[in-house]
């Protein structure tokens, strides 16, 4: 014999469909647990219901926050530097890892199978890995090689290094930093003034909320 069963109902009613939706529409971000709960059917007919309303779960994206003032900002300093690049060339730069191992993201490699292989990709402890420096203009400045973690003096290092890589007409150059420790430690800034004096841009002269971004800017003498 069949007995009653305990918990929630599984059956979902046009009633109860129409309950939901009057749920969602006051609290959109109620979950599919509390749903059930409040509305007094069983998890998999909440479940049922946001496929029926055609319902998608979208997660939210949690961004800057912007003030009053940090548009007009922004657009004056877009101003400046849209001037700047017409009136002069430019060099961007960065540093990357490169894993000599080889390197497999195991979030995103999958292998599909009707039967679970069992595929392993063995890795050292210890990876080993080199990081590249390079700049990219009307030509390629580098690439320069470490193998140590970026601090002040590897930075100031590679620094070094790619001011004896240009041409004489490219060392009047600009240098915009960004907040890494190893770029505005006072080793680092003392460093940086002596090689580029006034045309050193800080980060305290960005406007709000500009994505990091380093660049040297060289005279366009053509």
């Amino acid at each position: 014999l069949d007995r009653k069963r305990s918990g929630r109902p599984a059956i979902l009613t046009e009633a109860k469909l129409a309950d939901v939706e009057k749920m969602l529409q006051r609290s959109p971000s109620e979950s599919q647990r509390r749903l059930s709960a409040h509305s007094g059917i069983s998890y998999g007919s909440a479940q049922r219901a946001m496929k029926k309303l055609h319902l998608h779960a979208y997660r939210v994206r949690c961004v800057q926050e912007l003030k009053d003032l940090d548009g007009e900002k922004r657009l004056l300093y877009r101003r400046r530097f849209r001037t700047f690049v017409v009136n002069h060339g430019i060099e961007e730069f960065d540093e990357a890892w490169f894993h000599l191992s080889g390197y497999v993201n195991s979030q995103n490699n999958r292998i599909w199978s009707s039967d679970n292989p069992h595929v392993l990709h063995e890795k050292p402890l210890h990876c080993q890995k080199i990081g590249v420096w390079c700049a990219v203009s009307r030509r390629i400045v580098g690439p320069i090689f470490f193998e140590t973690a970026v601090n002040s003096p590897v930075y100031q290092d590679i620094i070094t290094q790619f001011i004896a890589l240009l041409e004489v007409d490219e060392r009047e150059c600009c240098s915009q930093q960004d907040g890494a420790t190893c770029h505005t430690s006072n080793e680092t800034m003392q460093f940086l003034r002596e090689l580029f004096d006034d045309r050193l841009i800080l980060k305290g002269l960005w406007p709000p909320c500009l994505p990091d971004c380093k660049f040297s800017g060289q005279e366009n003498r053509n």
